[in-house]
């Protein structure tokens, strides 16, 4: 069971885009690597930041994320 956790940590902690879940992810990772660093970090702020009576510390903007 150790060995099953660590592996789905594994996973969860570092990009593997020779097997990806999203294809078009995993070619921005190779192919512009800033431009993926700043997607993440988006996310993260919009989707894992502090909440407060429902609102974010955070201010987003509306990205479009297509390619």
């Amino acid at each position: 069971m150790r060995e099953v956790l660590i592996n789905i940590f594994a996973l969860f902690y570092k990009a593997n885009p020779d097997s990806p879940y999203g294809l078009a992810r995993a070619e921005e990772f190779r192919k512009d690597r800033d431009l993926y660093n700043e997607k993440i970090k988006h996310f993260t702020k919009k989707y894992a930041a502090p909440m407060k009576a429902g609102k974010q510390y955070i201010r987003t903007e509306d990205w479009d994320f297509s390619l």
